[in-house]
């Protein structure tokens, strides 16, 4: 299984970030929502992006509440619901720390197959 997968299936199985309901989305952190003064076809290529290279692996379980809420609402929305824990980077370090148990359980199978 590559990495990606595994990432995003781990994620799958977090209860959400912002109000704890079990059942999530996968939701990207770049970008988390359209830019001011965006321009739609820009906007498409550069959000398209976001599911390939690092953008990928900046993601984080929310409900679908809470994904159209960060939608709506922008960044200042999940700064404000997850500030008592650090705001925005609480939420990059909860990524990097599920990403990092996958890479290291990904590592001991693939060293225990060989």
């Amino acid at each position: 299984m590559r990495i990606i997968d595994a990432f995003y299936a781990k994620l799958k199985e977090e209860p959400c970030l912002v109000c704890g309901k079990i059942g999530v989305d996968i939701a990207h952190l770049l970008p988390i929502s359209k830019p001011l003064g965006y321009n739609a076809e820009a906007y498409r290529d550069w959000s398209s992006r976001s599911h390939n290279g690092a953008r990928a692996f900046t993601a984080i379980p929310l409900c679908r509440q809470c994904h159209d809420n960060v939608h709506a609402y922008s960044e200042q929305w999940l700064d404000e619901k997850l500030g008592h824990k650090g705001g925005r980077m609480y939420a990059y370090a909860y990524a990097l720390r599920v990403l990092g148990e996958v890479v290291h359980e990904t590592c001991k199978e693939e060293v225990g197959a060989s």
